[in-house]
């Protein structure tokens, strides 16, 4: 490709196999965009839980923590968590009093660092506690109707 702008020329060469992001022709441009991933989930998407950014690390904001605190969603959804606290987090299946925590294995996000997603896929119906590993204070709650 050349381009002249003001007696100025530019020369862009590129070589190499077609693949998603360089490619040629309409077919390629197409291919392309087929595989573009997804958007990520962003505040306010359905299905979407945040872990806000006002310091849901500290007890004091525990009724805060996830927001929605609970949610209700039909079988086979997937939920997203979104990490905008200053701090890593978990999204850990089970119950928590506040300070004691008993998971039960259905489902664990390992550390989500500032910025990071979670997401699970709710294939039974029930009622799914959670709460986050380092800070047993923020507790949250998904129901799953079939």
């Amino acid at each position: 490709m050349q381009t002249f702008y003001m007696g100025c020329i530019g020369l862009v060469v590129v070589t190499g196999d077609d693949n998603a992001i360089l490619t040629v022709g309409d077919d390629g441009l197409s291919a392309a965009a087929h595989d573009e991933p997804a958007a990520p989930a962003r505040a306010g998407d359905p299905n979407t839980l945040l872990i806000p950014p006002a310091g849901a690390y500290d007890p004091a904001n525990a009724d805060t923590a996830y927001s929605p605190q609970a949610m209700s969603v039909a079988v086979g959804t997937t939920v997203t968590w979104i990490n905008e606290d200053l701090v890593f987090h978990t999204i850990t299946s089970g119950s928590s009093n506040g300070t004691t925590v008993t998971p039960n294995g259905e489902f664990d996000s390992g550390e989500v660092q500032t910025g990071e997603t979670d997401a699970h896929t709710f294939d039974t119906p029930g009622t799914f506690d959670y709460y986050c590993n380092p800070h047993p204070w923020m507790i949250g709650q998904i129901e799953v109707t079939g």
